[in-house]
Formats: C-alpha cells, sequence, structure tokens
C-alpha cells in the first residue's frame, strides 16, 4: 500500500541534512584553521631555533678566539677553517632572518635582531681585538637570553 509522506516529515529531513552539512563544514574548517595555525607554529619554532643556532656559532668562534688571546696560543687550524665556516653561515642566516624574519618572527624579535646586527658592526671597529672580542661575546649572550625570551612569548601566544 502507498504511504503518503506529509510535509512535515519532508521538512524534517531536509533540516536533518542542512544541519549535517552544516556541522560537518564547520568541523572541516575548524580542522583546517588548526592544521594551518600548527604548522603555522612549527615555521616559527623553526625560525627561532635557526636564530639561536646561527647566534650559538657566532658565538663559539667569538669565545675560541677571545680565549686564543687570552691564553697566547694559536687556534687550531682545524677548528678554526671549521667555526669560520659556521660563523659565516651564521651571519648568512642572521641577515636572511632581517631580511625575511618579520614573515615568521614577531616585530620585536626582528627589531632586536638588527639591534645585535648593528651593535656587533659597531664593536668589531674597536682598536684593542680583545676587548672587541669581548664586548661581542657579551652581546652574543645578551642577545642569545632575549631572542629565547621573545621566541618563548611569541610561541607561547599561538597554543
Amino acid at each position: 500500500m502507498g504511504e503518503h509522506i506529509s510535509l512535515g516529515q519532508i521538512a524534517t529531513v531536509i533540516i536533518a541534512g542542512l544541519i549535517a552539512l552544516l556541522s560537518a563544514k564547520y568541523t572541516a574548517d575548524r580542522a583546517l584553521k588548526k592544521f594551518r595555525s600548527e604548522k603555522w607554529w612549527v615555521k616559527k619554532v623553526e625560525a627561532y631555533t635557526d636564530i639561536l643556532e646561527a647566534l650559538h656559532h657566532e658565538k663559539a668562534i667569538t669565545y675560541e678566539f677571545l680565549e686564543s688571546i687570552k691564553n697566547k696560543r694559536e687556534v687550531n687550524e682545524e677548528l678554526e677553517d671549521k667555526l669560520r665556516e659556521n660563523a659565516i653561515h651564521a651571519r648568512e642566516q642572521l641577515s636572511l632572518f632581517i631580511d625575511i624574519g618579520g614573515f615568521y618572527i614577531s616585530d620585536e624579535a626582528l627589531k632586536h635582531l638588527k639591534a645585535h646586527k648593528t651593535n656587533i658592526t659597531t664593536i668589531q671597529k674597536e682598536q684593542d681585538e680583545m676587548i672587541a672580542l669581548s664586548k661581542e661575546l657579551s652581546a652574543i649572550g645578551k642577545c642569545i637570553e632575549k631572542m629565547i625570551e621573545l621566541a618563548k612569548s611569541d610561541l607561547k601566544s599561538e597554543e
């Protein structure tokens, strides 16, 4: 026998279908937003990690040369070559982040990196090499501390 479907039943099915579609779209949008946010957060972590690694290499060569002057010894040629290579790469990385870092890191972190570069350039004009290296080592240490602080703050805000 033929069953008749009432208008109320049709409306209920249509409303249920619309609710299901809207729920699915909302869930998919939220998942996509979360995915993008997490990917962006990972990129920021990588950027801050690369900056801190570059500063570490800058600090390592400065420390080694300062110690060689203090102890009146030559730096091992193989170690010096490795440190110089790392330092060159580090300075290139820092310059890169100064140029494009604002895309990933906070404005305050970028401002701090620019100030660090200017400060190091000024310090390197110092006539006394031991004083210059001491000041440079101190400046790099302070920059590392500040960048860690800024990275923690920036990355925490993304959670």
